[in-house]
């Protein structure tokens, strides 16, 4: 009897010809010197892909190409992968990769020897944040709330074919997780569904360096960004909550995505803020779930939706709360004393003190012009101030057009100017911190 091929990795790829060529040239010839074959599995809307690889077939024997309908969804695509290599059985371990990932040779030295002593899983960690080290697995609880999380990764499972992709019930596992709030995470559903069946079963961690995997340049980042917080706050916790009620620890193993990866770490939100990614609404719709889903605090996701997107990147994760407090105290009424001044041709600011020192320093920082500064009462002082006019409130300025006037006083002269001279102007054209 022929003795199967050691392993199959398939890539599953979609519009990235490049990438594909890219991966080919700089990884093809190590894969194929430990013994393992490539599939490149394309569902691209052009034949560029197609292209690279036939291209490439006359040099490599072992490198084949599939065809996917543009359609099918890509996790939809790895159920189609499992489905076809646990039916022919050709090879020994399947393992499904991302096509912007790149293994290294001693990469590979640390994996192959694990096949070869028959494992059921084997999951290659380039970011052990717990420092778990090269750990035998037997018990699926603790595997599942050790690893579950960097599973989520293509790439960060190689599954033996004999005992893992054989007597599936495929139609079942994809009318239950190939809906669209599971549909991103199942082919980890898949591998928790399918160990909780097994009654006797081996995998291994293994704790690789980060220089072990590096990812293609050519990929400028993964295609649900601009659905992360669907993808993460919404499909990962239903996909988890969905598996069988064997595992426990259901809460953790959620965090610790958000906790153990960059997806939810404060670097990403502050990425993704200046994308407009995340904002206020995201902020919103998961006010209630941000403790469960990650260790940034959840006062700093709330500073970090409401900051505008170009001065995200002025933020800090270092920030004590009571600077982060002033700025969530503070940045609203910036954001409203802005839109207050736009609404008008000219503007003046009621005050002469240090509460107009601020004012002027935001509108000038804004490139918002006004008239000058406005005071009950020219005695004691000066006519200019920092290069703008200084003159008494009279109501006939008020006819000069569209006319605002900022209250740049304390709250209790805010409270007399309003009582008193300012009694008869409309609330609305005057902007003050203590409406």
């Amino acid at each position: 009897m022929m003795e199967k091929a050691k392993a199959a990795i398939c890539i599953p790829t979609y519009n990235r010809s490049e990438v594909v060529r890219e991966l080919i040239e700089t990884t093809a010839e190590v894969y194929f010197r430990y013994g393992f074959d490539i599939y490149i599995y394309d569902s691209s809307e052009d034949e560029l892909t197609e292209d690279v690889v036939t291209e490439k077939q006359a040099v490599y024997n072992k490198l084949h190409y599939i065809r996917i309908d543009p359609a099918v969804h890509s996790n939809m695509k790895v159920y189609h992968i499992f489905q076809e290599f646990g039916t022919s059985q050709e090879y020994e371990y399947l393992w499904v990769c991302s096509d912007s990932i790149r293994w290294s040779e001693r990469a590979l030295k640390v994996v192959y020897p694990y096949m070869e002593k028959r494992y059921d899983l084997i999951i290659p960690n380039y970011r052990d944040v717990e420092k778990i080290g090269d750990r035998e697995y037997t018990d699926r609880n603790r595997f599942f709330l050790d690893c579950a999380w960097h599973m989520t990764l293509y790439g960060a499972t190689i599954l033996r074919i004999s005992t893992m992709l054989t007597y599936v019930d495929w139609e079942t596992l994809t009318r239950r997780y190939g809906v669209p709030e599971c549909i991103n995470h199942s082919h980890v559903a898949f591998y928790f569904e399918k160990l909780s069946r097994l009654e006797n079963w081996r995998a291994i961690h293994l704790s690789l360096d980060e220089k072990d995997l590096h990812a293609s340049g050519l990929k400028k980042c993964p295609g649900w960004r601009d659905e992360t917080f669907f993808v993460w706050c919404h499909c990962w916790p239903a996909m988890v909550y969905k598996l069988p009620e064997c595992y426990k620890s259901k809460k953790a193993v959620i965090k610790k995505s958000g906790i153990n990866s960059t997806i939810l770490s404060f670097m990403n939100f502050r990425s993704l803020r200046m994308k407009d990614i995340f904002n206020m609404e995201i902020y919103r719709l998961y006010r209630k779930e941000w403790r469960g889903l990650t260790n940034v605090p959840k006062l700093i996701i709330y500073f970090m939706a409401r900051i505008p997107a170009d001065k995200a990147i002025y933020t800090s994760l270092k920030w004590t709360y009571k600077q982060v407090r002033r700025q969530v105290r503070v940045l609203p009424e910036k954001i409203r004393l802005k839109n207050f001044c736009r609404r008008f041709d000219k503007l003046y600011v009621y005050g002469a003190g240090k509460k107009a020192a601020k004012f002027t320093a935001y509108l000038d920082a804004w490139g918002i012009p006004f008239e000058a500064y406005l005071v009950s009462s020219l005695s004691g002082n000066e006519e200019m101030l920092g290069g703008h006019r200084i003159q008494s409130f009279s109501p006939e300025l008020l006819e000069e057009g569209r006319v605002g006037i900022v209250a740049a006083l304390g709250e209790e002269n805010t409270k007399q100017v309003m009582q008193g001279c300012l009694r008869e102007v409309d609330k609305r054209c005057i902007f003050s911190e203590y409406k």
